[in-house]
């Protein structure tokens, strides 16, 4: 079986390159996170060969257009598929960059989906199995661990009895990032990346999830509530917590579920 298609990133911003990885690793895909630095990106096309660039139109010391051409001329690496992304749409640079090589250019803000959408494209016309990149050199899932993953979530929400309420699979994939990524910023990461995922606001993703434990705490197992969230022994029903604190303590009971099956995130 040939080995998942190897995207690198040339961006390692949390509004995008960490956005963009967390997808792209959902869907199987390999993923290297490189800073926005063209020359930096340059060597690592050339150290890592991956398949599929995404890269800025527009970077210090050297842009996109010129990694493009530099690579072009190099006989030593293969020749990756481009996806060019630029905050603002120039004809001009467009048409020069598609000429030079690129294959697809995305305006920002575009949506996660789109994204998924021509990295699977590429991989259909170009991908012609790994470049042989040792597995230090690249951040890896294995399909079969995100599968896991999913599965012991769905297990910890059915356990607790999560209602089924607009927003779950949201709050599914809230947990799952903080697993695979740690804890970060609610506002200005988690709801931003699922509220482009969902074609929705993050505010609305925000309200979903307070509806979501407020109908929880109002259906749910006193005992078992109070496992996850209060202190186990007492005889009332905690307080609900915050969306970020809920979230939190799922992630760590999956996390403790994957150690005893000896996977180490």
């Amino acid at each position: 079986m040939a080995s998942p298609a190897h995207i690198m990133i040339g961006n390692d911003s949390p509004e995008y390159g960490l956005t963009y990885r967390f997808f792209l690793l959902e869907q199987g895909f390999r993923v290297t996170l490189t800073p926005r630095n063209g020359d930096l990106i340059l060597e690592e096309i050339r150290r890592l060969q991956p398949d599929i660039v995404i890269m800025d139109a527009h970077m210090k010391p050297r842009g996109a257009l010129s990694i493009i051409n530099s690579i072009a001329l190099d006989p030593d690496t293969r020749q990756p598929g481009y996806i060019i992304t630029s905050n603002v749409f120039e004809q001009e640079m467009a048409e020069e960059l598609l000429n030079a090589g690129a294959n697809y250019f995305l305006k920002r803000p575009f949506e996660t989906k789109e994204l998924i959408k021509l990295v699977n494209e590429l991989c259909g016309i170009r991908y012609q199995g790994s470049a042989g990149a040792e597995k230090r050199e690249t951040e890896k899932l294995p399909s079969s661990t995100l599968s896991l993953i999913d599965y012991l979530i769905i297990q910890v929400f059915t356990h607790i009895r999560v209602p089924m309420l607009m927003g779950y699979d949201a709050l599914k994939d809230a947990v799952k990032m903080q697993l695979v990524y740690g804890k970060q910023p609610m506002t200005k990461i988690v709801y931003p990346q699922l509220a482009a995922k969902y074609n929705t606001t993050w505010k609305l993703i925000e309200r979903r999830f307070r509806h979501i434990i407020h109908r929880l705490w109002g259906i749910g197992d006193i005992a078992v509530l109070n496992q996850f969230f209060g202190k186990p022994d007492a005889l009332f029903l905690c307080d609900p917590p915050s969306n970020s604190q809920f979230i939190s303590a799922l992630a760590e009971h999956v996390k403790l579920l994957l150690l005893r099956q000896g996977i180490q995130l």
